[in-house]
Order: structure tokens, then C-alpha cells, then sequence
């Protein structure tokens, strides 16, 4: 099982709010969600399906922004390259579309862009570069090659919160 950071409990709470996201996508377009096991490393987050047939595979990150924060950046979500190439290869393989997830927490909106077509050839604006981020949900740093995917045809949906 190794060092995984979704085992921490800032990587708990990540991914308490990432299945409140995926609820809402299940409800908004009744799609069935079906997660990669987070105790072990995956290339993908998981895999969209409907009457039990895989038909999207998915890329999904919390991110403590609101809209207009999210304007500020260009309307572009960062993601490590290597998750796009890994979505893209797996969209080539399975012949299914690959979609980018956002839940931005501080307005409880959630985001969803398709970033291939069933042939796993990119469909959105992205720009590559080799920056200095964040390592993890924990903290740190890391320099490696990034996606700044385009965000401004994603589509909006609400994300209830945990009361209702």
C-alpha cells in the first residue's frame, strides 16, 4: 500500500469531497460512477458508465477556488501531464471519451469538461508547461511538466451540500 497521501486525513477529506462531486454528477446526468481503488496508485480516477457499459473515463480534483479565482488563472485548471496522457491513453484503449472533473469548494460548483473524443484525441485548448507546483494534497513541491486545460466551455452544475 505504500506512503499513499489519499491515506492522510487531509487526503481523507479530499476525497469525502470528490464522491460529494461524483454524487452530483451521478444525479445531474445519471451517469454510474465507478471509482479506481484509491489505496493503490492509479493513472485514472475512474470510469463513467451507463446501464453498465463504460462510456467515459474521468479525471476528477477538489480545489479550494471559487469562479472568480478560477477567471483569475484564465479559466485554466492545472493537472500533471502525465494524468492527461494516462486519460487520453485509456480513452484510445476503451474507445470512450475522457472528461476532466473540478469541484471548486468555496462556491460548491463543480466542473466538467470533455478533454477527448472516444478516440482519445484532445478536443480542448491546453497549453504544456514544465512548472513548479504543489507535490500533493499534503504539501510540498515538485517541478514537473503541467496541463493548463481551458475551462471556459466546461459545464456548471451545483454541488449540494452535505445537509441537504
Amino acid at each position: 500500500m505504500g506512503n499513499l497521501d489519499i491515506l492522510t486525513p487531509r487526503g481523507q477529506e479530499s476525497l469525502r469531497q470528490e464522491r460529494r462531486m461524483l454524487d452530483a454528477i451521478k444525479d445531474v446526468w445519471g451517469f454510474q460512477v465507478f471509482e479506481t481503488d484509491k489505496d493503490s496508485p492509479c493513472e485514472v480516477d475512474g470510469f463513467l458508465g451507463r446501464d453498465n457499459i463504460v462510456v467515459g473515463v474521468f479525471e476528477s480534483k477538489c480545489r479550494k477556488l471559487t469562479m472568480a479565482q478560477l477567471h483569475k488563472f484564465d479559466n485554466r485548471w492545472l493537472v500533471t501531464f502525465d494524468k492527461v496522457l494516462a486519460g487520453l491513453s485509456f480513452s484510445r484503449k476503451l474507445q470512450v471519451p475522457y472528461y476532466g472533473l473540478i469541484y471548486l469548494l468555496d462556491d460548491s460548483v463543480g466542473l466538467m469538461i470533455q478533454i477527448s473524443d472516444a478516440k482519445g484525441s484532445p478536443i480542448v485548448n491546453m497549453d504544456v508547461a514544465q512548472t513548479t507546483t504543489q507535490r500533493t494534497v499534503n504539501g510540498g513541491t515538485i517541478q514537473r511538466a503541467n496541463a493548463y486545460i481551458d475551462m471556459s466551455t466546461a459545464y456548471q452544475f451545483p454541488i449540494p451540500s452535505e445537509a441537504q
